[in-house]
């Protein structure tokens, strides 16, 4: 019988003795472990960015929709007073996201953010995450992040109204339906790329690739017809540039027409495949799902491969 090893629990203090000088500059340079968890892709990752007369641990931009995402950072049990920073800094940035990371937390401070969660707009969504770290026998500790409170996708969704809040709604349904089923169909798949993010009612899922410069993202255009598979790079025409003088490369990797997208002009460049296609067409979404899962491993084999040659 193979002999295991025992996961033994580190106290967060003794890996971070001080909360502003050694975890916030920690998260700062690690958010993506973090909001990978939460099932967000950033970008402009800041510390300490002033919100009136305060400032913020983290602040970054959701890079699909470029909503105000805050990080408020407590290595202790949670508070009153940081809770009231957590609406305070939210109101002044105008946040659509909002993180308080904790050592620890009390019921009514859960029930809290759970409350906010139930009775905030749509658009605002608040996450309660426990930061905890482990290691191995003798092994460097490692982080990990668990989510304790995060939005009901699907109850926020039910309580719209109206008719056009109801088309939105739908559309939101099944877009959350059929990344679902993707998540599903990849875990059953032959893959090495990490497909965990949990699905959400919007009509793209991004998928980690190892870099904090680009990750691969997969949306749907149900007006166009249409399904995208892109390599999305976040604000850095260098990079861009680099893959796109080893275009040949990624085309004889990658099984489909590639348009190569540099928007000069905005905070991304894409590489992208298209297919044509109903994705809330479910007779048809299983083929849908072959197609976006054998993009996602050619694109993140020829991105390995274009860096690594670099």
């Amino acid at each position: 019988m193979t002999k295991l090893a025992i996961l033994e629990s580190i106290p967060v203090r003794k890996i971070w003795q001080n909360e502003a000088k050694h975890f916030t500059p920690w998260l700062e340079k690690n958010a993506s472990l973090l909001f990978e968890e939460i099932g967000i892709t950033a970008e402009n990752i800041k510390r300490e960015e002033n919100a009136g007369r305060y400032s913020v641990d983290i602040t970054a931009e959701e890079n699909q929709t470029q909503k105000k995402i805050i990080v408020e950072n407590q290595l202790e049990r949670t508070d009153h007073d940081h809770l009231g920073k957590l609406l305070t800094y939210a109101s002044s940035l105008d946040a659509c996201i909002i993180v308080w990371v904790v050592r620890d937390f009390t019921e009514e401070h859960q029930k809290a953010i759970e409350w906010f969660n139930d009775h905030m707009d749509d658009e605002i969504a608040f996450f309660l995450v426990k930061v905890e770290a482990y290691r191995i026998e003798n092994s460097k500790p490692a982080p990990k992040f668990n989510v304790v409170v995060e939005p009901n996708s699907w109850s926020k969704i039910l309580k719209g109204s109206g008719t056009t809040k109801k088309e939105i709604t739908t559309t939101k349904l099944n877009h959350l339906r059929f990344w679902e089923g993707f998540k599903e169909f990849a875990s059953n798949s032959d893959t090495d790329l990490n497909i965990s993010r949990k699905p959400r009612p919007q009509a793209w899922y991004d998928i980690s690739i190892g870099s904090r410069e680009a990750h691969i993202s997969l949306s749907l255009n149900t007006i166009k017809g249409q399904l995208y598979a892109d390599i999305y790079i976040t604000n850095n025409q260098k990079l861009y540039n680099s893959l796109f003088q080893k275009k040949e490369q990624f085309q004889e990797i990658v099984k489909g027409d590639i348009e190569w997208l540099p928007l000069e002009n905005k905070q991304a460049s894409r590489i992208r495949c298209t297919l044509s296609g109903n994705p809330h067409d479910e007779s048809k979404q299983e083929g849908y799902f072959v197609w976006m899962l054998n993009r996602s491993n050619e694109f993140a084999k020829a991105f390995r491969e274009g860096t690594q040659s670099s």
